[in-house]
This record gives structure tokens, C-alpha cells and sequence, in this order.
């Protein structure tokens, strides 16, 4: 209550047991406690006789830790550098706190003496014992000094002579008095150890972290002593710490009456070591009476602190979590900042993380500073194609860079209230596009013939009302194929070499959601083209388990094939089913029909036929059986011929499998009704 200090005696009260047995779990029964608390266990990794030894800070009476060099951890560290007495356990996976020597080995053996002899000092704590027993009958060979080691810390039991029982000691260095040992009684036997281990009068006291910092200005501090001729000391260390929080600086001051460092950051840099702590360590050795500090003052230039700030409400602009994909999203909320000082140009980085964990990060510049109390909100907006199922929308103000968990766009205070997540579910498009080919307006089958020059309409139609293909960056979901009679394949472009235009495309619409191409082309060669088209809506969804693929052919020729009436015999009507080839059809076409005897009853014109094509034909005329005045005419057989030409001149006939039908290119129909 009167914010007084005072020294609070350190004691701890020390226990280890020390088991005989050097099979089985039984190795584990060898440990040592303070105040309860296990410190160590075990023997170690192996069953080799060992001397165990343990060492306390005569002050603080916390143990010593064997060296380490930490190299697997993220800040790879050295770990009690000034503890490598050539033990056993020495840089081995862990820090231990107890240090252990092989008493198979002279030269263990003799690092062990070297250790208690010449590194512990006067005032330490030790404690030494032998799990699994003492190898007496090794020391008198290899290490015959061990016994006058341990006579010089006060033992008196452990002697030439004895049985191999295992045994504990424990003494503080330079007090012979101290030394309390126990020896087990028989060879299995366990033996253990209590004391009360009391550290020297001195106290510690520590501030907070302090910083960050972008400048250390002055520390000043203010003491006054109890007595007027005082044995006090005051040491202050003031650490510095980089922006891991990782210890990387020290340096000690004695605490006078009165006084300050005017400068701190010539000595330590805020730009590597953003932040500090202060630490005082009292003594009295006399009067025991540590010295009060009235103060430590610390003034440093602080950095920014900017938050994400709810208080207003966000923007998300659909209404609930769940959307279709393709659909847009928008998000707004405040940015501010919330301290005393302004914030240079901000970054903010927004993304989405999928299903997948793949983060699809938002496009968004960099803003202007952000004043004391000023707020920035601004509107994001992202589309969802290609995000079907769960996903996170992020946001972190100030973001962590070049993959650090501790160093940010530029230095502030607290991270924390900087990131904001949102997760939603986007139900995915996974319906299948329709994709159609035509050529000059017709579907063809494999093997078809077409007109030399043709137009091929290719059209993809995608019901999903959010991604509608109406971008020149959708024809990069087309792949056009084309294979010439040589074999050879190549892709037709959009556009050739010198920026003309090769393949048409027609933007979808909201109404037809049809995305077109129209390939107007002249085939050169004759023979069999071999047309490969693939297609994908916006979503990756491809036009179907297999793409389009057909082979036609080409033959420049103008020719003709049989004409056959299909069906024949027939009972009602029959129409004329013929191939064209070339890339003119026909301007004159008459079939003549007649009796066996050469009469002709009916004439059927070209204009009668309907629309005819190069390629495959079959007419849109069916003839009914009647003659010229609309008569029926009588069951029975009636031959047929065919004239066509094209400009005054007769068409090459083109053989088939129709011409075993035609004799002396009559054709032979029955009628029966």
C-alpha cells in the first residue's frame, strides 16, 4: 500500500530422487523438483552410467540450460552459448536443465571436475547425482580425482571403496557446510534429497514492452537511497527488440540519484529496434534495504494506428450469404484512424479465398494518407465466376508483406483490428453450354460435301444470367481446328498476322445468351477438311462430354449424282435425293417421267424442286402420282430421267451406289397404292 519495495526472500525448496534400477520405466523414476515443480527427468538417451549435475543462478535461482543451436525454428537462435562444458547432452535436440557426463569416459569424466572446479562459481547452486549408481570402480581408473573434487565441496561419504549404489548431493559452491548427500543402500536401491535453497538479496523489476517506436527521444529516471550512507546499487538495462519481438540489444547503465539519456536512439536505432524494455536490478548486501525508484520516463515519437471501424455499419450488397455464381458483389466499410498520429499513403489488400484455399486477390490502388480522425470508405466490387461453393471475402488494412507475419506495409501499432472476413456460398454453374455448327445454314453429317465456299456458323448458348459472353475475352474460350487434306492442322485465329479479320464474333445478349462466330472461307484443295471446335462457357463448363468434330470434302468439280426417289416403291409421294458437287447449283433441272413405252406423263422443274444445295439434296418436292393434269396415274412401273445443266452446259455425272439402279441413265419407280 505504500508503494514501497522490498526484498522477498527467494527460497525454493529443492527435491531429487535418484533410482538404482537401469532397466525398464524405471530410468524415469530419476528426477529433480523445485517447489513441486518437475525440472528435469530421466537419464538422458541412452542407459550409460551418467553423473547428472544441476546448476542455480545464486540470485534468481533459476536453472542452468545447456547450450543449443537452434536451427529448425523459423529464428533460427543460440541458446546458452557460454554453457558448453563438454557434457553429453550438449546441443542435443533441446535445452536440458541439468548437464550430463558418461562415466565410461576419461575425458567426460575430467570435463565433469573441470565444470564444478573452475565454471560454477562461489555462491551457486549444485546438485550432483548418479542414477543407476556410481561407477566407483571406473573413477578409480579413469577419474581417481573425482573424490577430492567432491571432498573440496564439503563431501564425506562418497569415498574409494564404496559399492556402485547410486547416490544424490547437493551444496552451494564455496560453503563446505551446505553439502547434504545421501547414497542408496543397496545396488537396486533409490536414494533421494530434500533442501531448502536460499538465492542472495537482490530484486528485479521490469517495465512493459514499450513502442513501437519510430524515434527514441530521452529516458530519465529518479531513485532515492534509505539510508544516508547506503550500500545500494542500481543497474538499469534497457533491451531492444526488433520487429519479431526477438531481443537484439543491451545495454547497462548504473541508476544514479538523478539523471537521464538525453538521446536514446543514437545507441539504439527505432528503425531496427522498434520497441524496449527497462529492467532494474536492486542490491543491498548490508542493509538489505533496496533502493526507490520515484521514476523511469521514456519519450518516444509514436507510430500510427489505423482500424477497421463497424461502428457505421458495412455494405455487403447482397442480402443473404448465399449467391449465384457470375453474380456481382459490392463491399464498403470505414477505415480510420485512431490515433494521434497520421498515416502515410495507405495500402489495403482485398481477396477472396475459395473453396480450394487459392486466394483471388481484387484490384485496388493505393490511397492517400490517412489523417488523425479521418475515415476513407470505398466500394469494392468483385464478380463470382469461377468461386462456386464456400468462400471467404478478406480484407487487411496496412497488410503484412513479402510473406511476414511481423512486418507490415509500414509500421503501426496493433494489427489485430485491421482484417475483416466475411464467408459466403455461391451456388456453382456446372450446366454444360450448347454448343451448335453450321455451315451455310446446315448441319452436315461426317463425310458430307460442301460448297468450296462456305460460311460456318458456330454458336455457344449459356443460360446463366450473371455470365453472359459478351467480351472479346470470351473468344478465348474457343478453340477453331482445322485439318486440309495434306493432314496438316492449325488453329484458325480471330485475326491474322496483320490485324484483318479472319473469324466474326457476335456478342450474347441478355435475351439470346448466344455467342457467335461466322468464319466466312474458301477451301483451295480438294479432298477431306476435318473441322475441330471446342467451346466453354464462362464457368469452364465445356459444350458437352465430346467436342465437335466432323470431316467433309471438297471437290471444286461441278457434278451431279444419280437422282434416286426415295421411298421407291411408295404409295403417296416420293421426292429425289441427289449429291451436287462444285460452287454452282444447277439453273435448268428437269425430270421427265413416263410410261415403260416412252410416254411422258409428268415434267417436274427445277422451280419445283425447292432450294437446292451443293452437297448432299433431298427435295423439298414430293411427287404425289399424278400426270400433268393432276390425274392419278395407275399402279405399276414408270421410268425417269434427269436433265440438268448449268449455264447451257450439261453436268459431269458423278458415280455412286444410286448408278447400279439406272440403265442408260433412266431410273425405275413404282407406284402403289
Amino acid at each position: 500500500p505504500a508503494r514501497r519495495r522490498e526484498f522477498d526472500p527467494n527460497s525454493k525448496l529443492l527435491e531429487c530422487f535418484a533410482n538404482g534400477y537401469d532397466w525398464g520405466n524405471s530410468v524415469y523414476y530419476n528426477y529433480y523438483t523445485l517447489d513441486g515443480n518437475v525440472i528435469a527427468y530421466g537419464i538422458g538417451l541412452s542407459v550409460q552410467p551418467k553423473i547428472m549435475v544441476a546448476v542455480w543462478d545464486s540470485v534468481t535461482l533459476e536453472p542452468w540450460g545447456t547450450y543449443l543451436n537452434d536451427t529448425t525454428s523459423q529464428f533460427p537462435t543460440v541458446y546458452n552459448e557460454d554453457h558448453q562444458f563438454g557434457n553429453n547432452n550438449n546441443n542435443l535436440y533441446y535445452v536440458w536443465k541439468y548437464f550430463s557426463f558418461l562415466q565410461e569416459s576419461a575425458t567426460q569424466m575430467q570435463a565433469l571436475q573441470n565444470m564444478i572446479l573452475d565454471s560454477v562459481e562461489n555462491g551457486q547452486h549444485m546438485l550432483i547425482y548418479a542414477p543407476m549408481g556410481a561407477r566407483y570402480d571406473l573413477w578409480d581408473s579413469l577419474a581417481p580425482s573425482m573424490y577430492s573434487t567432491l571432498a573440496t565441496l564439503g563431501s564425506d561419504s562418497i569415498v574409494t571403496g564404496l559399492p556402485n549404489h547410486a547416490f544424490v548431493m547437493y551444496v552451494k559452491k564455496g560453503y563446505p557446510g551446505s553439502c547434504i548427500e545421501n547414497v542408496a543402500t543397496t545396488m537396486d536401491g533409490a536414494t533421494s534429497l530434500s533442501a531448502n535453497i536460499v538465492g542472495d538479496f537482490t530484486g528485479i523489476e521490469s517495465s512493459t514492452i514499450i513502442g513501437p517506436a519510430s524515434n527514441w527521444g530521452s529516458v530519465h529516471w529518479k531513485q532515492d537511497p534509505d539510508e544516508i550512507t547506503t550500500f545500494d546499487s542500481t543497474v538499469l538495462n534497457i533491451k531492444g527488440y526488433n520487429i519479431y519481438g526477438v531481443e537484439q540489444i543491451s545495454i547497462d547503465t548504473l541508476f544514479s540519484l538523478n539523471d537521464s539519456i538525453l538521446n536514446l536512439n543514437p545507441i539504439i536505432d527505432a528503425s531496427l529496434y522498434p520497441y524496449i524494455n527497462l529492467t532494474a536490478t536492486y542490491r543491498d548486501p548490508v542493509d538489505v534495504t533496496p533502493a526507490q525508484v520515484d521514476r523511469w520516463h521514456v519519450l518516444y515519437t509514436p507510430i500510427p494506428e489505423a482500424a477497421i471501424d463497424g461502428t457505421t455499419q458495412y455494405t455487403w450488397s447482397i442480402v443473404n450469404d448465399t449467391l449465384e455464381e457470375g453474380d456481382d458483389v459490392q463491399f464498403a466499410v470505414d477505415v480510420k484512424n485512431i490515433y494521434t498520429v497520421d498515416m502515410d499513403s495507405l495500402l489495403i489488400s482485398y481477396w477472396v479465398e475459395d473453396e480450394n484455399n487459392t486466394k483471388q486477390f481484387i484490384t485496388y490502388p493505393r490511397q492517400d494518407s490517412l489523417k488523425v480522425g479521418q475515415t476513407l470508405r470505398d466500394t469494392i466490387t468483385f464478380n463470382t465466376a469461377g468461386l462456386g461453393g464456400i468462400n471467404s471475402f478478406w480484407m487487411e488494412v496496412n497488410p503484412y508483406v513479402n510473406g511476414s507475419l511481423f512486418i507490415t506495409d509500414q509500421p503501426e501499432q496493433e494489427h489485430f483490428n485491421n482484417l475483416l472476413q466475411i464467408p459466403f456460398f455461391v451456388n456453382p454453374d456446372d450446366e454444360n453450354p450448347i454448343l451448335d455448327v453450321t455451315f451455310n445454314g446446315n448441319h452436315i453429317l461426317n463425310g458430307d460435301i460442301i460448297d468450296p465456299n462456305s460460311e460456318i456458323l458456330i454458336t455457344l448458348k449459356d443460360d446463366n444470367d450473371f455470365l453472359i459472353m459478351d467480351y472479346i475475352s470470351d473468344t478465348t474460350l474457343f478453340g477453331v481446328y482445322l485439318t486440309d487434306p495434306n493432314g496438316l492442322q492449325k488453329r484458325i485465329p480471330f485475326e491474322d498476322a496483320l490485324g484483318n479479320t479472319v473469324m466474326q464474333w457476335i456478342p450474347a445478349t441478355s435475351q439470346n445468351k448466344r455467342f457467335k462466330i461466322i468464319w466466312p472461307t474458301e477451301y483451295i484443295l480438294d479432298g477431306k477438311y476435318t473441322l475441330f471446335v471446342q467451346g466453354t462457357d464462362r464457368s469452364g463448363n465445356v459444350s458437352g462430354d465430346i467436342e465437335y468434330k466432323v470431316t467433309f470434302e471438297i471437290i471444286h468439280e461441278s457434278t451431279i449424282t444419280a437422282m434416286m426417289n426415295y421411298p421407291n416403291p411408295f404409295s403417296t409421294s416420293t421426292r429425289f435425293v441427289f449429291t451436287l458437287t462444285g460452287s454452282e447449283v444447277p439453273d435448268e433441272i428437269i425430270i421427265q417421267i413416263m410410261t415403260v413405252t416412252g410416254r411422258v406423263v409428268r415434267e417436274i422443274t427445277e422451280d419445283q424442286l425447292g432450294f437446292i444445295q451443293i452437297g448432299r439434296n433431298i427435295t423439298e418436292y414430293a411427287w404425289d402420282g399424278t400426270d400433268e393434269f393432276g390425274d392419278p396415274l395407275a399402279n405399276g412401273v414408270y421410268l425417269y430421267r434427269v436433265k440438268a445443266q448449268i449455264n447451257g452446259e450439261s453436268i459431269e455425272h458423278r458415280a455412286s451406289g444410286a448408278d447400279q439402279y439406272f440403265k442408260k441413265d433412266f431410273g425405275k419407280m413404282y407406284l402403289m397404292r
